[in-house]
């Protein structure tokens, strides 16, 4: 029998928990907290658009196989959730987990600079700061300079 709810793809409308970024396997997926459930309870799903409230009540359409949940895409905005003390639980997390992200990513990018970028720096912003005509005789000595290092 077809609840009267379901969508026709098995999808069923609930009132969920936004908890925020988590990392997984240095990626980040969003934190969902079911009804009735705890912070300890929430359910990861990859990233589905951006601009959610943390501890924000969301319509989510849902669908349960055994111990699989799947999330479709498009959730509606409710209201702030009531919980306090389970809006900071999921607060605390996403900082932490947005401050994990952010250091790998600084590691990652770190990891791009090379010596010859560094050495370029400060002549990429000398040439930015200098008219045109500066720049190409300033670029004429580099070139030279470069040209003649022994």
């Amino acid at each position: 029998m077809a609840d009267e709810n379901d969508d026709g793809q098995g999808y069923q409308p609930e009132r969920w928990v936004f908890g925020g970024s988590r990392a997984s396997k240095g990626r980040r997926v969003h934190a969902w907290v079911p009804p009735g459930a705890t912070a300890e309870d929430e359910l990861w799903f990859p990233v589905i658009g951006g601009g959610k409230s943390i501890g924000g009540v969301y319509e989510v359409h849902v669908r349960r196989s055994g111990e699989k949940v799947s999330m479709q895409e498009g959730v509606t905005f409710i209201g702030r959730g009531e919980d306090t003390a389970l809006i900071l639980e999921l607060e605390v997390r996403h900082r932490e987990a947005e401050t994990y992200l952010s250091m790998r990513q600084a590691e990652r990018n770190a990891g791009r600079m090379s010596e010859l970028d560094a050495a370029l720096a400060p002549l990429e912003r000398l040439m930015a700061k200098a008219p045109p005509m500066q720049r190409d005789a300033l670029l004429v000595l580099v070139l030279r300079r470069l040209a003649n290092a022994r």
